[in-house]
């Protein structure tokens, strides 16, 4: 998980940050 959520990153935040390029993608 170190690609995803780098260090000093919120994991909450990351998994958003995650969760909208995903949604980017998809359209």
């Amino acid at each position: 998980c170190t690609q995803a959520c780098p260090k000093g990153l919120n994991p909450a935040k990351a998994i958003a940050e995650i969760k909208k390029m995903m949604v980017a993608r998809r359209t």
